[in-house]
């Protein structure tokens, strides 16, 4: 049985390379290379190492942050309980040009 409308392939082209792939190697073994080496050097270095403190700048920000937010939240709470007390001890607020 013969096929139709089906081409035969002889021989595979020859697929090129990405970038990827071709240094795929020489970047493992770079890596590998420089993380026993600060592995080493980091367990032969004398004294303590000090890791610098990232979180504690983070935290007082946020901290800051909210208690901005719940000022201004208090604020704009405080605003709408006197305008509401101001509505209703005047009666509402009345459709007139005079009052």
């Amino acid at each position: 049985m013969s096929l139709v409308n089906v081409e035969k392939i002889d021989a595979q082209e020859n697929h090129e390379k990405s970038y990827f792939k071709r240094f795929n190697n020489k970047v493992l073994g770079l890596v590998a290379t420089g993380t026993a080496l600060v592995m080493g050097s980091s367990a032969h270095a004398e004294g303590e190492i000090t890791v610098p403190d990232f979180i504690t700048p983070v935290k007082s920000a946020f901290t800051s942050i909210a208690t901005d937010l719940g000022g201004f939240f208090l604020v704009l709470l405080g605003i709408t309980v006197a305008v509401a007390v101001f509505v209703i001890s005047r009666g509402g607020i009345k459709k007139g040009a005079s009052s």
